[in-house]
């Protein structure tokens, strides 16, 4: 299976920040499948975050925007997840976050809990779950997390 997993989201200095740790594949297109992720992450109570940004797409130096997010939990101690449309597949970038005082924002505590959620809240409904299925080690740089482990998991509904 060939993944275009070289998704990263930059800061305005193109500083990788977030990396893709879960990848989506189904039968139908990758605009229906976002679709149906979005109905199991509703189901189970996740939010639309007011938020939306531009994202550089690694090694092209093309802008995706991201297609859509969910959060679970309070604003100070949250999960939070981004999708993307790929070639066929939905990609996502899921983490556990906590809120700052200084400097104000939130500060990603996890990129493997957060797919570890995903994981969980996908299982339950059903959809198979292959668990740290894809190594992208070789795109995910010592980043602003150590607990970013390069692996990204399956999910099939």
């Amino acid at each position: 299976m060939q993944v275009q997993a070289q998704f990263f989201r930059y800061n305005v200095r193109y500083e990788p920040l977030d990396p893709i740790n879960v990848v989506f594949r189904g039968s139908q297109p990758a605009s229906d499948l976002l679709t149906a992720i979005l109905n199991v992450l509703d189901d189970a109570e996740w939010r639309q975050d007011m938020q939306s940004h531009l994202y550089l797409l690694e090694g092209t130096n093309r802008l995706r925007h991201e297609r859509a997010w969910r959060t679970l939990g309070p604003p100070w101690e949250r999960y939070h997840v981004r999708f993307w449309l790929g070639d066929g597949e939905v990609l996502g970038s899921a983490h556990l976050e906590r809120i700052t005082l200084w400097p104000p924002g939130h500060k990603v505590e996890s990129f493997d809990a957060g797919k570890r959620r995903l994981e969980d809240v996908f299982r339950q409904a059903g959809w198979a779950v292959h668990r740290d299925f894809l190594d992208l080690t070789p795109l995910v740089s010592p980043i602003d997390d150590p607990a970013a482990s390069g692996r990204a998991s399956l999910i099939e509904p």
